[in-house]
């Protein structure tokens, strides 16, 4: 991919303190600013009541290259440093974001985390640029005017050629920051939990396919307790290495490490399927996420919905590409799985109406718009799966069918669609290079059903 210019934008308004959402934003932005390539361009918007450039850190609104690390290191300081409180002022982050990026060449991006509705300086949808593709991700679903947020945070993605996403939790956050890297960064070919038990070692399989010049490997997580440590885990530690082919054991260079996240890097790695081994010494179930990126490979796959919100009982459709450069491959094989909720939010808040009524949301955060009964449920939830319980917000998953059309794309139909909440469609394809080399692509698509 060519040189990437790229602006995240964070929400620091005072909603985000629910739930440590604040904590999970900047760890999964500071990840996603790490597997960017050198020389790409990078500026970091954060938003309350106003609008802030972060990075660079004596806010000029011009974007910085990544000459180095040292540099990156600079914009995940800058990031770590953010502290919630006051209103969303979604239109004031939007004009300051775009500032830095009008005029730059493309690519270009702009990636807008929200946790609730814009409440002050405005409307944004009223003013969105044309020139610059904005990624949506709405975190949580706690918020008051739950399906209007959305449905504007759509908008805002769809009017400005981006993509909108959902990330009903802190847990799929890193997955939608991944996704949005296959689109902006770089090819990924592993996209997917990360969930080990102590002293357990966790394979996660992923293909390499020798395309990239090297390739980059990352893994959060969600309790700020647990350190990475390149040597043998003790205490509340998680070492992450990898194991090729052959089943021999190889460190690769960590490029950064942090607050709940580690970042790996291994140049010119032999093809085939190599194993990235979790190995946790804490206690309870280690949560986490992992991601591995092949920078510069031509090797891509595209993925789109027809809409992505929908009136319930409305089918939908998805259109998986995959593409050498710019041209169609036609052999491989397709995977694609429907994800999305079993139950109602409003029945599941009846279910564990006892449980959930001593629960205590801060104060900052209904003043900000949450919901108080979904955020205590989503609060409960949390709490169940800390202590190693069932989900109680379970989701269900069924194949989805992908059929070839004449020019190369795969196409599907999910008609499930009667119970409210958000559709995750998961994509991967496994194949050979025109070297006879395997490849795997993953990309996913969130639609929410109204």
């Amino acid at each position: 991919m060519t040189n990437a210019n790229i602006v995240p934008i964070i929400d620091k308004s005072g909603s985000m303190t629910y739930n440590n959402f604040i904590g999970a934003a900047k760890t999964d932005a500071s990840t996603f600013i790490n597997i960017m390539h050198t020389d790409d361009n990078l500026g970091v918007v954060a938003y309350q009541s106003s609008a802030n450039i972060i990075f660079p850190t004596n806010g000029a609104s011009q974007l910085v290259q990544l000459a180095n690390q040292n540099v990156i290191n600079q914009a995940v300081s800058a990031i770590q440093g953010l502290r919630a409180g006051g209103s969303t002022n979604m239109k004031a982050a939007i004009t300051q974001a775009h500032g830095m990026l009008a005029s730059v060449s493309t690519p270009k991006a702009m990636i807008l985390l929200s946790d609730g509705m814009w409440n002050t300086g405005g409307n944004p949808i009223t003013s969105l640029p044309t020139d610059v593709p904005i990624y949506t991700i709405t975190l949580g679903s706690h918020t008051d005017n739950y399906h209007q947020w959305v449905a504007d945070m759509a908008t805002i993605a769809n009017n400005t050629h981006g993509k909108p996403y959902n990330a009903p939790g802190v847990t799929q956050l890193f997955q939608i920051y991944n996704d949005i890297a296959a689109q902006t960064i770089a090819p990924v070919s592993m996209n997917q939990a990360s969930n080990a038990t102590p002293f357990k070692p966790l394979l996660l399989p992923v293909t390499v396919s020798a395309s990239s010049p090297a390739n980059y490997f990352a893994v959060t997580w969600q309790n700020s307790a647990t350190k990475y440590t390149p040597n043998t885990p003790s205490g509340q530690q998680i070492n992450v290495s990898l194991e090729d082919p052959s089943g021999q054991a190889y460190q690769p260079e960590v490029t950064a490490s942090g607050d709940r996240f580690v970042v790996l890097k291994a140049p010119s790695l032999q093809a085939g399927t190599w194993n990235v081994i979790c190995w946790y010494s804490g206690t309870g179930t280690f949560q986490g996420w992992a991601g591995a990126y092949e920078p510069g490979s031509p090797l891509s796959l595209d993925l789109k919905a027809d809409s992505y919100v929908i009136e319930r009982g409305q089918p939908f459709k998805v259109t998986a590409h995959a593409l050498d450069g710019d041209n169609t491959i036609d052999d491989f094989k397709i995977e694609a799985t429907d994800e999305s909720p079993k139950f109602k939010t409003e029945d599941l808040i009846t279910k564990h109406a006892d449980e959930i009524k001593n629960i205590t949301i801060p104060q900052e955060a209904l003043d900000d718009g949450v919901d108080e009964k979904t955020a205590q449920l989503n609060t409960l939830r949390d709490q169940k799966l800390a202590q190693g319980e069932a989900d109680i917000i379970p989701r269900k998953s069924a194949p989805l069918s992908l059929s070839k059309d004449s020019s190369g794309h795969h196409i599907g139909q999910v008609v499930d669609t009667f119970v409210p909440g958000y559709h995750t469609i998961n994509v991967k394809v496994t194949g050979k290079t025109k070297d006879g080399n395997p490849f795997t692509r993953v990309r996913m698509a969130n639609v929410l059903v109204k």
